[in-house]
């Protein structure tokens, strides 16, 4: 089981290269590489899928994801773009009435458990109650800032909050 000093301790053994005098700014940039780690891993497992970003958009947007006007506005497609994607996706089977059918949400799945794995790989030195400690101290904070409304609830990130 690892310390209150463990976080440190990890930055410092390589995790990154922070300095101690500064945690905030250390705790801060491991974050961002995990968080910039686990959404690449999502793009590659999309990518190895064969799809676009503007086709997994538009399928996170039929699955209740977010809402389609918030990835307009922060991705910069237009609407034309957005009806002929989705309805390649409804011609490939995946949409049906722009809702995700049965054959899309398998995909969905998949490429979800192939994030997961990917994802995972920066806390395969920590055991089970190594990552159960972590989540226990992460979850104060994460309340917090759920409760803050600066993430909105639907998100194009497709961030669940937790309450």
């Amino acid at each position: 089981m690892f310390t209150d000093d463990w976080l440190l301790a990890t930055l410092d053994a390589g995790c990154h290269r922070g300095s101690r005098d500064d945690p905030v700014a250390a705790l801060w940039q491991l974050a961002t590489n995990l968080r910039e780690h686990c959404g690449d891993s999502h793009v590659n497992a999309w990518a190895t899928q064969g799809f676009t970003s503007l086709e997994v958009a538009v399928l996170f947007v039929a699955a209740g994801g977010t809402s389609r006007d918030a990835l307009l506005a922060n991705r910069g497609w237009t609407d034309a773009e957005w009806a002929d994607t989705t309805a390649l996706l409804e011609q490939r089977g995946l949409l049906a009435d722009r809702i995700t059918t049965e054959h899309g949400s398998t995909i969905r799945a998949e490429v979800e458990r192939v994030t997961d794995e990917l994802a995972e790989q920066p806390f395969g030195c920590l055991d089970l109650d190594d990552r159960q400690r972590l989540l226990d101290v992460l979850e104060g904070p994460a309340r917090a800032v759920s409760r803050s409304t600066t993430i909105p609830a639907i998100n194009p990130m497709g961030v669940q909050l937790i309450s």
